[in-house]
Parts: structure tokens; C-alpha cells; sequence
């Protein structure tokens, strides 16, 4: 009988183990716009566990996905936010995000990124995600290309007043000059002509001055207002340089253009123009941030915060080379199989010359290949950009900018809302096309300001 009891016991404890050992192979965490690409060894370390990422819901705006939360329907554990669509701020105000700030290594993170990233990761002293990829977005203005339309030693703009004044000496250089072959904004601007026409450079003026005024305000943690006194003449001047550009300026009949929209990458072969309204503001570059967070009502925390310390520590070098203040140059890992390949091809070429039987028109293209060939690598050689993904100079150029990057979440005219964007879309084109004066505008800006204002309380 003992012997019986004790062969059910020891029977009921290893049905105990497979029980748990099944439940434990049927987890699963779900993921929501994150990749598994840079995640480890986590798959190894927890083998039990199945990442899913098949299911993607994508979420316009910070209430579609908070709506979800509520009614029960948001199904992920581990997610991607992004402020060009999502308040991150206020989900992790509402307690929508799972606290992180046990974690070591998340803390440890946070300790090195640029204190802008950091501080995206953050509300009320708790860290509630990790950043894996930053999108700058700015203006560049291109010395090289002003240079080619015989233009020298021009001061680039710093200003936005400083910018219309250089636009003034532009179209008077262009009315002197009308044969040149280089435009404000080219057909590598545009992309394709029939996004051009006679309103299209006011439109690039006025969006560009109407944002760099919200930026501004909303960097110095004002509300906005549209201030007529300081916006109607310069909205004035947008408008009638902007058509002149249209009259004298070569637009998409040239490829050469001095502005040029960089997004994501840095390039320092361009230099930032910087279109604060005066001296006295700072040079604000805009940035999107994606960050990786846990929904708070996971049934997996420990399992979904090992995730996205996993993530954390494998994440692609590119992005990380921004994200942390202490970066180092970033190798191109092809660097060394690519000079060799070029190599091979200049010994090929070589041993093809060899060849005493060649026309003399073969040798001469040969000798013309071989001598690209050799020029090509000892440019790659010697080119910083060549040998690595990130130089110094990129880097150099990131931190000396790095205090003035502004993460700005979706707010007034925010784009994902059809109607707002729509109305502000609408009432630009309409000042641009000589529809709409420029003190109308700018009351009509501040009426759908305070409206909007008063719906979000």
C-alpha cells in the first residue's frame, strides 16, 4: 500500500512537470512593430518562448491605440511607439507602459544616451522604453552647388530673415544670370515636375516659417499662438519672393539644387540651415524616435522586459552610434571585401592588357578602364566615408547639434488627423495662390489653434 502511495505521488509530480513544461512551451510573446532581428540570443536563452510577430495592428493616433487598451483589445506584450503618430508621454503618464526601471541594464542605457533620447524614455523619474532609431529631418543648404551657379563666399542663412535676404540676392544674381543650370530647388528636390508650379516655392516659404514658429514656441514650452505683428510681414515677403523664384529660377528644369530635405542620415556635405525667426533662439533639428516598450497588463513582465533588454543590447550600430553619447566611428563591414573585389578587378583588367593579340581599340578602352579602376581605389582608400558607416566628422557634427534636437509629439495640424491637416494644408495653398491675405491667415490659424485648444480640455 505504501509502495502504491508513493508510486501515485511520484506519478502526480511528474504530471506536475509536464503540465508546467507544456504551459511554459505554449507562451508566447506578441509583438507589435518589432523586429526580432537584433534581439540575441533571447531565443536561445528561453527556448520555451515563441515571439510573435505576425499579427501588426497599425495605430494613427495616440487614441486609437489607448482606446484599444481600454476596451480590452490591444493584444500585444511588447510594442513599437513613435511620436510621429503617438503622444508616447501621455501613454506612459496613464500608466499605459510597464515600469522598466528595475532593470540594470535599461538603467545603465539611459546613463549614456544623449540626455534627449533619454528623456523619451522617461516620465516622472521611471523609465518606461527603450529607443532603437532616430530620423532627423532638416534643411541642408549646399555650398558646392551655389558655388557651380558662380556665386562665392556667401554666408549661409542662420536665420529665417537672413534666408529671404540671401533669396533676394539669389533671384537678383538669376535675372543677371538666366542661363544657369542651378536651382533653389531642383528636380532632385521636387522628385517629379508635376509636384512643381507656380505656387510651390511660397508653399516651402510659408510651411517652413509656420513651423519653425511652432517648433520654437513649442521648444520654450509655450502654447501656440500665431503673433500677426511678427508673422504678416514675413508672410508677405514668402509670398512674393517665392513667385519670383517661380519666374526667374531654374526649378525642375536643372537637377543641381543648393536646398536639399535630409532625413535620417547625417551629411556633412551639406550644412544645416538653420530658420529660427532671430538670433537669439536656439537651431532646433527636428527628430523622430521610435522606442520599444511593455504594455502594462502583460501576463509576461519579467519575460518582456528580458525582451527588450535584449533588444536593448543587440540593436543595429548604425542607430546606436547616434543614440549614445559616447560613440566611437563605425567600420564599414564591407569595407575590406569591397577593396578586394576592386583589386581583383584591376588585376583582371591587368591580365586581359597582357594580351599582345589586342586591337588598339580594345588596349585603349582597357587602359581607360584600368586607370578608373585604380583612381576609384585609392579614392576609396582615402575616403572616410568610404571605410566607415559612421566617420568622426558624422559624429562631430551629431553632438555639436545634439541640444538643440526637438522630439515634437502629435499636436496641432497633426498630420495623422485627416481634418486638421486637411484645413492647414488648405489655408497655406490658399495664401500661396494670392487667395487669402496674409493677416486672414494668420486669424484663421489662431481661431483653429484655440478650437482645437478648447476640445482637447
Amino acid at each position: 500500500m505504501k509502495k502504491c502511495k508513493q508510486w501515485i505521488s511520484l506519478m502526480m509530480m511528474v504530471t506536475c512537470l509536464l503540465t508546467v513544461s507544456a504551459a511554459r512551451a505554449e507562451i508566447t510573446l506578441k509583438l507589435n512593430g518589432v523586429s526580432t532581428r537584433f534581439s540575441g540570443d533571447f531565443t536561445q536563452q528561453h527556448p520555451d518562448v515563441r515571439l510573435g510577430t505576425g499579427d501588426y495592428t497599425y495605430y494613427a493616433t495616440t487614441g486609437e491605440m489607448t482606446s484599444d487598451m481600454l476596451l480590452g483589445a490591444f493584444d500585444y506584450d511588447v510594442f513599437e511607439l513613435s511620436n510621429d503618430c503617438i503622444d508616447y508621454h501621455v501613454m506612459m503618464e496613464k500608466g499605459y507602459c510597464l515600469d522598466l526601471s528595475g532593470s540594470e541594464i535599461i538603467r545603465r542605457a539611459m546613463q549614456q544616451l544623449h540626455p534627449v533620447f533619454a528623456e523619451e524614455c522617461m516620465a516622472d523619474g521611471r523609465i518606461y522604453a527603450i529607443p532603437y532609431a532616430i530620423q532627423l529631418n532638416y534643411l541642408a543648404f549646399s555650398t558646392a552647388a551655389l558655388e557651380r551657379s558662380g556665386i562665392k563666399d556667401t554666408a549661409i542663412p542662420s536665420t529665417f530673415p537672413e534666408f529671404l535676404d540671401f533669396l533676394e540676392r539669389w533671384i537678383a544674381y538669376l535675372k543677371a544670370n538666366p542661363d544657369g543650370d542651378v536651382a533653389l530647388a531642383g528636380m532632385t528636390f521636387w522628385g517629379d515636375p508635376s509636384f512643381y508650379d507656380a505656387n510651390s516655392y511660397t508653399e516651402i516659404l510659408v510651411n517652413e516659417l509656420l513651423e519653425n514658429y511652432m517648433m520654437q514656441r513649442e521648444y520654450a514650452g509655450e502654447t501656440i499662438a500665431f503673433d500677426e505683428d511678427e508673422l504678416v510681414p514675413l508672410l508677405d515677403q514668402c509670398y512674393q519672393i517665392g513667385h519670383e523664384l517661380y519666374t526667374y529660377d531654374p526649378g525642375v528644369h536643372t537637377s543641381y539644387s543648393i536646398l536639399k530635405t535630409m532625413q535620417s542620415a547625417v551629411n556633412t556635405d551639406y550644412e544645416l540651415l538653420s530658420l529660427r525667426l532671430d538670433g537669439t533662439q536656439p537651431t532646433l533639428i527636428p527628430v523622430y524616435v521610435r522606442l520599444y516598450a511593455v504594455y502594462a497588463q502583460t501576463q509576461y513582465p519579467e519575460l518582456s522586459t528580458e525582451l527588450v533588454e535584449a533588444l536593448c543590447q543587440n540593436n543595429w550600430p548604425l542607430y546606436d552610434a547616434y543614440l549614445y553619447q559616447n560613440s566611437e566611428p563605425l567600420l564599414n563591414p564591407q569595407y575590406d571585401r569591397e577593396i578586394a573585389q576592386l583589386r581583383q578587378m584591376i588585376c583582371d583588367t591587368q591580365r586581359q592588357l597582357e594580351n599582345k593579340e589586342l586591337e588598339s581599340g580594345e588596349r585603349e578602352e582597357l587602359e581607360m578602364r584600368l586607370e578608373a579602376q585604380q583612381t576609384l581605389l585609392q579614392k576609396n582608400q582615402k575616403d572616410e566615408n568610404f571605410r566607415y558607416l559612421v566617420t568622426s566628422k558624422n559624429l562631430e557634427w551629431f553632438r555639436t547639434y545634439a541640444d538643440g534636437m526637438i522630439v515634437r509629439m502629435p499636436g496641432l495640424f497633426d498630420p495623422n488627423n485627416e481634418e486638421q491637416a486637411n484645413t492647414f494644408k488648405q489655408l497655406k495653398a490658399r495664401f500661396s495662390a494670392g487667395q487669402l491675405p496674409a493677416a486672414e491667415l494668420v486669424k484663421e490659424l489662431n481661431r483653429l489653434a484655440w478650437m482645437m485648444e478648447m476640445e482637447a480640455m
